[in-house]
């Protein structure tokens, strides 16, 4: 992967590209670029189509934090997405997703704060971690593995 992103980046050097490079389609997401283009057409031109995009909630699902980033179908405009409304999520996945909202609010706090307690509070709390002896150690490895992106830790 890293001789990929070599590659590409000496190719974006070229002022005069004008074609997609095959290299993107071997490094995953090959059709995002699509899906960017589209949607940068439609901001511009206030096509006032139909995407999936990240946004805020804005309430388009029904007891989940109007702040909270969600990915849901939305009208395109000029002005920015508007979110429609699906309403209440089902039961059987609610519960999931309003910890891993949880988990997200806290994790960006402790991003922002470099506090180690509320960092581990979120591994601890994430429904994928599963139990607090590894979200302890998963910290720990990676907060050293990018200490040099994350001084606020190492205060």
């Amino acid at each position: 992967m890293k001789r990929v992103e070599t590659e590409l980046f000496e190719l974006y050097k070229n002022l005069d590209l004008a074609e997609k490079p095959k290299q993107l389609e071997q490094r995953g997401g090959a059709y995002y670029s699509e899906a960017a283009c589209n949607l940068i057409h439609s901001i511009y031109n206030d096509k006032r189509d139909i995407q999936t995009v990240n946004t805020r909630n804005n309430g388009a699902i029904t007891g989940i934090d109007p702040d909270s980033a969600v990915e849901v179908n939305c009208v395109i405009t000029r002005q920015g997405p508007i979110p429609l409304t699906t309403g209440p999520l089902p039961i059987a996945v609610n519960g999931l997703v309003q910890s891993i909202k949880s988990f997200e609010r806290l994790a960006a706090e402790a991003a922002v704060t470099g506090d180690y307690n509320t960092a581990l509070l979120a591994m601890t709390i994430n429904p994928l971690v599963p139990s607090d002896e590894i979200a302890h150690q998963l910290l720990d490895e990676l907060l050293e593995a990018h200490q040099a992106y994350l001084p606020q830790f190492n205060k």
